[in-house]
C-alpha cells in the first residue's frame, strides 16, 4: 500500500506526543501568560497561552485542541506544567521559530524589529506554512522582501524555490544578470552547483545578450538633428564620436571598474566637446538623458527574468 504524506495537524500532533526527554524546564518570561488557557513546552520552554488566540490564525490549531489527549494523571494535557502540550525542539517547530509566532501574535510582549536577522524571518514562514498560519506566512514574506538587498542572489533563489514565490527567483535572476552588480563575480563553484544547470545556462545566455548590447551602445553614439547654424555637420559627427568614445566607451566598459550609465552620462555632461556647437552638444544630450537605448537591455532583462521565473515556479503556494 502507498504511503500518504501526514497533514499539517497530523504533524503536529505527531510531534506533540512524543514526550520531552530534557530534564532543565523553565517559564518562557514573556510567553507564560497568567490567564492562558493551554500550557505548551517547545524543548526545555513552558508558554501558557490562549487557545482562542491560537485557533483564530490557525487551522492546524483548531483540530489540535479538538484532540488534546488526558494524560495518566487523569487532567487533559496543557492544564499544567507538569502535564503540558509536548513539542520537542525540532525543525520548523524550533523554540526560536515559535517564539517568532508568538511575537506576532502577542506584540505587547516582544517586538520585531529591522535588527531581527532573516533567519528568524524564513522561521516564522516555516511554521507558519506547518500550522497553516497565514498571519505568520505574509508577515514573514513581508519582511524577507523589505530585506531582500541585503540577501545573497543565490540565497534568495534557494528560498524562492522552497517557498514557491516567483517574486522572490525573479529578483534573484535579475541581480545575477545586472551586469552592474557584483553579485555575479562573488560567485563560488558552490554557488552555481546550487543553481543548477539550467538556471546557470539561462543567466550565461541573458548575461551574455546584456554585455553584447552595452558594447553597442558603448561604441555607436546616439545619432541627433543637428543645429541649424551648425556649419559642418560632419566635422560635428566626428566630434561627437570621439567625445563618446574616449568617455562613454571607456565608462561603460572598465574592465576594472565600470560605471552606471547615470555615473557615465554624468562624466559626458562635464566634457569638452571639441568644435561642436552648443545647440548641437544639447541636442545630443537630451537625446542621451532619453536612455532609450540603454533602457532596451533593462526591459530585456525585467522580461528574461519574469519570463524565467514563471517556468521555473510553475504554481505558487502564496501570494506575493
Amino acid at each position: 500500500m502507498a504511503d500518504t504524506a501526514d497533514t499539517p495537524a497530523q504533524q503536529v500532533d505527531e510531534i506533540a506526543s512524543i514526550a520531552p526527554t530534557s530534564p532543565r524546564v523553565h517559564r518562557h518570561p514573556s510567553f507564560y501568560i497568567p490567564d492562558g488557557t493551554h500550557v505548551f513546552r517547545v524543548g526545555s520552554t513552558c508558554y501558557k497561552l490562549h487557545a482562542g488566540v491560537l485557533c483564530s490564525v490557525s487551522a492546524t490549531f483548531v483540530g489540535m485542541f479538538g484532540t488534546v489527549p488526558t494524560s495518566s494523571g487523569g487532567t487533559s494535557e496543557g492544564q499544567t506544567d507538569e502535564a503540558p502540550i509536548c513539542i520537542p525542539d525540532s525543525e520548523p517547530f524550533t523554540e526560536l521559530n515559535f517564539e517568532m509566532l508568538l511575537t506576532l501574535l502577542y506584540p505587547g510582549c516582544m517586538k520585531m524589529d529591522d535588527r531581527t536577522p532573516i533567519s528568524r524571518y524564513l522561521g516564522l514562514l516555516r511554521i507558519g506554512l506547518l500550522l497553516q498560519c497565514k498571519i505568520a506566512q505574509d508577515a514573514a514574506k513581508a519582511m524577507i522582501w523589505k530585506k531582500r538587498y541585503y540577501i545573497g542572489a543565490v540565497d534568495m533563489v534557494d528560498y524562492a524555490r522552497e517557498f514557491s514565490i516567483r517574486a522572490w527567483l525573479e529578483f534573484g535572476f535579475a541581480s545575477l544578470i545586472d551586469i552592474s552588480n557584483t553579485s555575479y563575480q562573488q560567485l563560488s563553484e558552490d554557488h552555481f552547483l546550487r543553481l543548477g544547470m539550467p538556471f546557470v545556462a539561462r543567466m550565461c545566455y541573458a548575461r551574455e545578450s546584456l554585455e553584447r548590447h552595452l558594447r553597442i551602445v558603448a561604441c555607436e553614439p546616439p545619432s541627433f538633428t543637428h543645429a541649424p547654424d551648425c556649419t559642418s555637420n560632419m566635422q560635428c559627427d566626428e566630434d561627437w564620436r570621439a567625445v563618446w568614445w574616449n568617455i562613454m566607451g571607456r565608462c561603460l566598459l572598465d574592465g576594472r571598474a565600470p560605471k552606471t550609465w547615470e555615473g557615465a552620462v554624468e562624466r559626458l555632461t562635464g566634457s569638452e566637446f571639441g568644435n561642436m556647437p552648443y545647440a548641437c552638444v544639447q541636442a545630443g544630450m537630451n537625446v542621451v538623458r532619453g536612455g532609450k537605448a540603454f533602457h532596451v537591455g533593462e526591459a530585456f532583462a525585467a522580461n528574461a527574468a519574469e519570463e524565467f521565473a514563471r517556468e521555473m515556479i510553475v504554481y505558487e503556494d502564496m501570494e506575493d
